[in-house]
């Protein structure tokens, strides 16, 4: 074969080579078999018992019954900027209940606080020597300590440089670290807030010196922390004032062998102090530093309330909640639930809640119904519902998933209930478990009409503000739309199922609300992937907002879809088609790299992705040398799995003539004949196409190779595929048909049940069609070819159902059919051992009443059996025991009329008795309908013989051919 130069300026490709589609045949005939499709069960132990004892057995389930969940890792919730995120902030302020700050702190430290291993510098020596503790002689201030310090007013000594001494203890700075975050609650400090600390300095106190802690804050530190080593002293009580508040510390009664720390703030405060009456009281001076901008001052609960105030009004402006459930700490009785039960920090949450301005709050139950199923075949799933009640049980409100925090709390709710049900048959079981927690129930009065909304309560609420755009119309539109959007960790959280999708983009687009819109985009992509619809919808939100604010959105979605190459590859044309919308070229470079990806599974993608893609370098071509890569893989994708897999290749004939590449036509060829179960008739006219570009003489080896192949399949597809052809118009259309009516001519199939339903469908076909030589030519091999009466019995029929009884031409190729029948009739129902097992369509014939068998034997078996022969059933399943069934073969052995076949499929199995008129005695019964048919036979022939207008041209029908067809039948 020669080779032809493409057209595409691409490098040229070598055209289609016959023996690559033969070896292709050739290794998936050899691969694919009948069997492949199923255990062939006739040969198993099971299949050929006849076991009286045997009765199915139920099957239970002993798998896993834990709630299948899987927990929503969702971006559009980390894209919420923090002041928006109404959970977070509230949660954030609820960890504080009881949170109280005071200007100062104080008390004693656990013993690990006693050791710092205090080292002091001998400036003459240059050595360090240990400070042992507690201070308690006034050698060790001596000798030790007053060296390495400046004198001080008062008896008071301060260590002026900290180098002067060093901490040994290895633990010492997590110990200080500890402290920090033990004292930062004790102050009012938010854990948020940053706080560093640093040693500042050491301080002595001795006898008639006094603490002065104002003294020993470092300059722009917000406040200090001292920390009082053991030292044997009397005095030095002091009392801290803020206002009308004071606090008197007294740590000197223990503080021989114990550690203590006084913290405070930097202002605020003045000290009231009493002197040392004797000892020494040794101190290390750490000062507390803040790098933030706002001022730090003790969290207080009248400012808890201040900020819990405003998230409501920041809830209040932008609602995407229509409530929130707040799940409390502690368990409750349900009997005696009431808000003076609370204890603990929901005492104080729902005093808070309680105080809030334009807020509702119930106390009650939060209910969570979990129903899963599981099978040992299928997938187990769950399916979750949240409901609350107040404690009096008035109220029942239903709950989203998103609308319950904290969300520990949600996923640790105790199980109040479970049910169990098993259902045998398939081995599957089916648990209920309801849980069950006391809660707060929260919402603004604006949005009090959305905790029982209405049906259809969505198109009321966006009719209402499209009538009349208020902020509260538009705020009760927002929260709803928000509630109906939202995900779950269940099934059905995962779903769009009864969204309104439509309506839902309206009201995003009339909200023009950023979080809700990538909320509606992330539900739809999450249940859906990249759907045409999903991807539609969620482009005209992309053009309201901006692409760059749904790009993480985009990224993460497109990663984890990829790894599915099958829906990956059904989703690409959706996700081509809304970047193409969006022209977001640095998406393309995203996508592309994707598709790449999945290399291997290149066939699996639909035609419209694949001339989608190469146009893409048309609009950008900056990604030309990533489409190129493409064009390379996807050739070579389609070219490798054809043999294997050509049933999953969706190839189409534009997307090789748009490539240019005639070594691909063999791939659809491979596509007509995909598999042993059916022909793929919808690639006939893609065949045609592939055939009109590169010209027929390309083609015909592929198209012979084929046609062979097609030779495997029922002749019903290849009766339908010639008239799917030779209807065409086209050259090449009419020359494929040639070919596939030549191999079912040369080749013609009658190893099927009854042949003569595709057999009248050719026949007509070809007379209403004026297709005459044909018809002549496929009316021969079916005189050659049909050999029982039955199949040319019902030939004749249909034939007369399609053409009516005056089809049968003088010199056609139906009166060959006529004749040919008539014949096969006539001998079998004169002649022995041709059987007669089929009604010939007379009143009579429907009479199968065999009183000519003789059964003598008065069993109940036998009197089945002969009840069955007395009545005008055809067919009877005698379904018993072995023995009766060996019986009843036994009385009926050499009786040629009745046919027998054990069905071994089931316990007991079945003996099939069927009525055959075989023997002459049989024949009698429908002597005078046979006539009658046959008659029927001659009166076809002679009404048609008399219309002469009717026949062929007499240039087109040999002489022989236009003897009056009555005259050979009747002799």
């Amino acid at each position: 074969m020669t080779k032809r130069k493409a057209k595409s300026t691409r490098s040229p490709s070598p055209i289609f080579d016959i023996n690559v589609l033969q070896n292709m045949l050739k290794a998936r005939n050899d691969i694919f078999t009948l069997d492949d499709y199923g255990d062939d069960f006739s040969n198993s132990d099971d299949y050929n018992s006849d076991s009286d004892d045997w009765m199915d057995e139920g099957l239970s389930y002993d798998g896993p019954t834990d709630p299948v969940l899987r927990p929503c890792d969702l971006v559009a919730e980390k894209l919420l900027p923090a002041e928006k995120n109404i959970k977070k902030r509230m949660s954030d302020v609820l960890e504080l209940s009881g949170f109280d700050g005071e200007f100062w702190s104080g008390g004693k430290l656990h013993s690990d606080y006693m050791m710092p291993s205090i080292e002091m510098l001998d400036e003459e020596s240059g050595t360090y020597r240990l400070l042992p503790l507690p201070i308690v002689y006034e050698e060790q201030v001596n000798d030790l300590i007053r060296s390495s310090m400046n004198a001080g007013e008062k008896n008071l000594w301060k260590l002026i440089e900290p180098k002067k001494f060093r901490i040994t203890n290895p633990k010492w700075d997590v110990l200080m670290q500890e402290l920090l975050n033990r004292i930062k609650p004790e102050l009012g400090i938010l854990k948020e807030k940053k706080i560093d600390i640093s040693l500042y300095r050491m301080v002595l106190y001795e006898k008639e010196s006094h603490f002065d802690f104002q003294a020993d804050i470092e300059p722009n530190a917000i406040g200090s922390i001292v920390i009082q080593l053991p030292s044997l002293y009397a005095g030095g009580d002091f009392v801290m004032v803020n206002g009308n508040t004071e606090k008197k510390f007294e740590f000197q009664k223990e503080a021989t062998y114990s550690p203590y720390y006084m913290t405070c703030y930097s202002n605020n405060f003045t000290q009231k102090s009493d002197i040392i009456t004797s000892g020494h009281v040794l101190s290390l001076v750490y000062s507390l530093k803040y790098s933030g901008t706002e001022k730090i001052a003790p969290y207080t609960s009248t400012q808890q309330l201040k900020d819990m105030q405003q998230v409501i009004e920041t809830w209040i402006k932008a609602p995407m909640y229509s409530k929130l459930c707040y799940i409390l700490e502690n368990e409750y009785d349900n009997n005696s639930f009431t808000s003076s039960s609370l204890k603990g920090n929901d005492a104080i949450a729902f005093k808070q809640f309680s105080k809030l301005d334009h807020t509702v709050v119930h106390l009650g139950f939060l209910e969570k119904r979990e129903f899963s199923e599981f099978n040992s075949d299928i997938s187990a799933i769950t399916e979750m519902t949240y409901s609350f009640q107040n404690n009096v049980g008035e109220t029942l409100v239903s709950i989203v998933e998103e609308e319950v925090f904290p969300e520990n709390r949600r996923k640790q709710m105790p199980v109040a209930t479970q049910k169990k049900r098993e259902d045998f048959d398939v081995g599957g079981l089916e648990i209920e478990r309801r849980y069950k927690s006391a809660c707060i129930l929260v919402y603004p009065k604006k949005l009090k009409s959305l905790c029982k909304p209405k049906k259809d309560f969505l198109n009321k609420l966006l009719e209402d503000y499209k009538d009349k755009k208020t902020d509260k119309r538009k705020h009760l539109l927002m929260a709803y739309t928000s509630s109906l959007v939202g995900c779950a960790e269940d099934k059905r959280g995962k779903t769009t199922n009864g969204l309104d999708i439509p309506k839902v983009l309206e009201a995003c687009l009339l909200v023009n609300y950023l979080p809700l819109s990538l909320k509606f985009v992330e539900k739809m992509w999450l249940a859906d992937g990249f759907t045409e619809e999903s991807t539609t919808s969620a482009t005209k939100l992309i053009k309201q907002h901006g692409a760059g604010n749904f790009k993480p959105l985009f990224i993460h979605y497109l990663d984890q879809m990829s790894f599915e190459s099958y829906t990956f590859s059904n989703r690409v044309f959706s996700i081509g088609t809304m970047i193409l919308e969006l022209n977001e070229e640095s998406w393309l470079d995203l996508f592309i790299p994707k598709v790449l990806s999945i290399s291997l599974r290149l066939e699996l993608l639909e035609p419209k992705s694949v001339l989608l893609i190469l146009s893409f370098k048309e609009k950008y071509p900056a990604c030309s040398a990533k489409i190129d890569q493409f064009i390379d893989l996807y050739t070579k994708s389609e070219m490798r799995n054809t043999a294997f897999s050509s049933d999953e290749s969706k190839i189409n004939a534009q997307v090789i003539i748009k490539l240019n590449l005639p070594s691909l036509c063999g791939v659809l060829c491979a596509r007509l004949v995909h598999s042993k179960q059916e022909i793929n008739l919808n690639v006939l006219q893609e065949i045609v196409a592939v055939t009109k570009h590169f010209g027929i003489q390309v083609l015909e080896e592929c198209l012979n190779a084929i046609v062979e192949d097609m030779l495997v399949y029922p002749l019903r597809q290849r009766i339908e595929a010639y008239t799917r052809l030779a209807g065409g118009e086209s050259d090449e259309a009419k020359h494929f048909a040639s070919k596939i009516l030549s191999s079912i001519i040369r080749k013609f199939d009658n190893t099927s049940e009854d042949p003569s339903e595709e057999c009248a469908q050719l026949l007509t076909f070809c007379r209403k069609n004026d297709k005459i030589t044909e018809e002549m030519s496929i009316a021969k091999v079916l005189v050659e070819k049909i050999t029982k009466a039955k199949h040319g019995h019902s030939l004749v029929q249909k034939l007369i159902k399609e053409n009516g009884t005056e089809c049968f031409w003088t010199g056609s190729g139906l009166r060959l059919v006529l004749e040919h029948c008539y014949k096969l009739l006539y001998t079998a129902a004169s002649n022995v051992n041709i059987p007669i097992d089929f009604d010939l369509g007379v009143d009579s014939t429907s009479e199968w009443v065999f009183k000519h068998v003789k059964i003598k034997c008065k069993c109940n078996h036998c009197k089945s059996v002969k009840k069955f022969l007395k009545s005008n059933e055809m067919e009877f399943s005698f379904k018993e025991k072995k023995d009766a069934r060996t019986h009843v073969e036994t009385i009926l052995n050499g009786i040629e009329d009745i046919k027998r076949e054990t069905i071994k499929h089931g316990s007991p199995q079945t003996l099939k008795l069927t009525k055959i008129r075989t023997t002459l005695e049989a024949k009698k019964a429908i002597v005078t309908s046979a006539e009658t048919v046959l008659k029927q036979y001659i009166e076809y022939a002679t009404k048609s013989d008399q219309k002469p207008h009717a026949r062929p041209a007499s240039e087109s029908v040999s002489s022989s051919t236009t003897d009056p067809p009555t005259k050979k039948v009747k002799q």
